[in-house]
């Protein structure tokens, strides 16, 4: 059964801004987080709830997207230092980030000149581009990225790979936290995760292939989705140790050049209280 959890209102923001990333869930739910010795991320992207929460002795970061990892490998090594006063922003700027070999610093403005990273491309927020410097207050803290990720263990590769590496690291002291692709979000789910379909049935990334992946893990999980079918259908409504919590978050929405109000499902192998 469904139940309405109350939000608790810091962290650092992530560098790159992704798509679907989770920048506005992380810093309300920081506070819920279970203590944890190692913290695993099988689908990392921009790392919103990497940067946000309490850094943990250990960290397994991992994603099938190597834009993600090679960027965050290449500012723990020092990048981004070459533009600490930030990034100039332009529309050619969305350009050099998506070619093959983009440097850190042109990835960076790549994710500020485009509206919410990759996704927003073709979006109406490219045209307010106004040449401006991106970056300057994260790059003040470069030195805490850098650290932080030095710290970390990064990978690419499968999400279970992650996920079986996380719980052999840390078994009941491990936190997996999990946003894998969403299903029926349009063109997203085709063209940036690989799920087929409107409901994601059958492919690898699918609810129910998630589930499985995750489902017999020793620590504690938390996996974030959309409200859809195939997402009740893989976590809720059945017997067993999942239990899914609905929650109403803003997001932004491009094509209305604002915010709106949606509802998500957030899916816990544990006993979450209110």
């Amino acid at each position: 059964m469904l139940g309405e959890l109350a939000l608790a209102s810091l962290g650092h923001q992530p560098l790159l801004k992704w798509p679907g990333g989770k920048w506005r869930f992380a810093h309300r739910f920081r506070a819920r987080i279970p203590a944890h010795r190692v913290y695993v991320e099988p689908f990392f992207g921009g790392g919103s709830m990497f940067f946000v929460k309490d850094e943990a002795p250990l960290s397994i970061l991992g994603d099938l997207t190597e834009r993600s990892i090679r960027f965050h490998v290449a500012v723990r090594n020092g990048a981004l230092r070459r533009c600490k006063k930030g990034v100039r922003l332009s529309r050619a700027a969305v350009a050099r980030g998506l070619r093959g070999g983009a440097s850190a610093c042109e990835m960076l403005a790549w994710a500020g000149s485009s509206y919410h990273g990759m996704a927003a491309v073709q979006q109406t927020g490219i045209d307010r581009v106004k040449g401006a410097s991106y970056g300057r207050a994260k790059l003040r803290r470069l030195a805490d990225y850098e650290g932080m990720l030095r710290r970390a263990h990064l990978t690419i590769g499968d999400f279970r790979r992650t996920i079986r590496l996380g719980d052999k690291k840390g078994g009941k002291d491990a936190f997996f936290f999990l946003d894998p692709p969403w299903p029926g979000i349009g063109g997203y789910s085709k063209k940036y995760a690989r799920i087929g379909g409107k409901d994601g049935s059958g492919d690898e990334l699918s609810p129910k292939k998630v589930r499985e992946g995750i489902g017999k893990v020793r620590g504690k999980a938390w996996v974030i989705y959309n409200d859809h079918p195939a997402v009740r259908e893989a976590f809720c409504g059945r017997r067993g140790k999942w239990r899914c919590h609905r929650i109403r978050m803003q997001t932004s929405d491009p094509s209305r050049g604002g915010m709106r109000v949606t509802p998500w499902i957030l899916a816990t192998n544990y006993r979450m209280g209110r």
